[in-house]
């Protein structure tokens, strides 16, 4: 399904390495091309949930948040991803802010999640994939709209993405994601009022589910990772878009997002969402805090968060 994302990277022996790189389980495990190691067969999900303070009820270490400065090394010991995740949502936690977490490795199903990933959170520019997804499964991705619907991922377009989302459903679309794709709970129409979409609310567990879902719908993840493998640096707003997971692994394939109430240089949360670590796994951090922060201490968050997620940009083993 890979095929049209690795046209863009050019020649012919480059696209045997993408393949490699992106979709590790459509090859024979070896060498550097390897998805991490072996993992046992889908048993659910792996959990984690934290009190107010910021304690585990259940699942969790208790450890106290970790310094990204400091987590170099890739933690091999059995249950080393959920205390990864842990540690993520700590750090958050410990300085004001609100964070969810998940994962869900493609090839065997296996999902771990932390802190609050069964919350609602505003998608931001996130939502612009559930756009591009359903005029994908719709075939309606064609013509006039295919550089339009590009646009709104490449360079996070928010008049791009206004323009398609009355033709997707408007403010049902989050009930369309939810029946396509068969999640239990997507998430809310916008609570901002209607048409402001960026203020749909979905949860990190939702949204890895749909990412996992899509990577294995042709229809869709072709064109879909196709169009995040080219996400531009920069928004057309001019915010980088190169935090959170882009940051801990430069090889990630993402959608950012971030957002607001009032002034346009603060934000409640910058989530970073998309496939980590040569493509093997689908990953969702949502973090917020109100009152709003300055746009660049909201993404030094998530991104220390995903640092501490993906140490030398890899998922630890289960």
């Amino acid at each position: 399904m890979w095929c049209s994302a690795l046209v863009t990277w050019g020649l012919a022996a480059v696209a045997g390495m993408g393949l490699a790189v992106y979709a590790p389980d459509r090859l024979p495990e070896v060498g550097s091309f390897a998805a991490p190691l072996t993992q046992p067969a889908a048993t659910g999900a792996t959990r984690a949930t934290t009190g107010g303070a910021g304690v585990p009820t259940k699942g969790g270490t208790g450890a106290a948040p970790t310094s990204p400065a400091t987590t170099t090394a890739i933690d091999a010991s059995p249950g080393a991803r959920q205390r990864a995740a842990d540690r993520a949502v700590y750090y958050a936690q410990a300085q004001g802010w609100r964070s969810g977490i998940a994962i869900k490795d493609l090839v065997t199903g296996e999902v771990t999640v932390a802190g609050d990933a069964e919350g609602y959170f505003r998608t931001e520019s996130t939502v612009k994939l559930f756009i591009a997804a359903r005029l994908l499964a719709e075939g309606r991705l064609t013509g006039a709209t295919e550089p339009v619907a590009r646009r709104m991922l490449t360079l996070s377009d928010d008049a791009a993405a206004s323009s398609l989302y009355a033709s997707v459903g408007g403010d049902g679309l989050i009930a369309w994601i939810g029946a396509h794709y068969r999640l239990s709970d997507p998430g809310t129409p916008p609570v901002r009022g209607a048409g402001q979409w960026g203020s749909t609310q979905v949860t990190p567990l939702a949204m890895v589910t749909f990412l996992a879902a899509a990577y294995h719908e042709p229809r869709v993840g072709t064109w879909l990772i196709d169009t995040m493998i080219q996400m531009e640096p920069n928004a057309l707003d001019g915010t980088s878009q190169m935090f959170g997971l882009r940051a801990a692994d430069s090889m990630a394939v993402v959608k950012q997002g971030w957002g607001g109430d009032s002034d346009p240089s603060d934000v409640v949360g910058t989530p970073s969402v998309g496939y980590v670590d040569r493509g093997r796994y689908a990953v969702a951090i949502y973090t917020v805090r109100l009152p709003e922060s300055p746009i660049a201490e909201a993404q030094g968050v998530v991104t220390a968060q995903a640092k501490l997620l993906l140490p030398q940009g890899r998922m630890p083993r289960l």
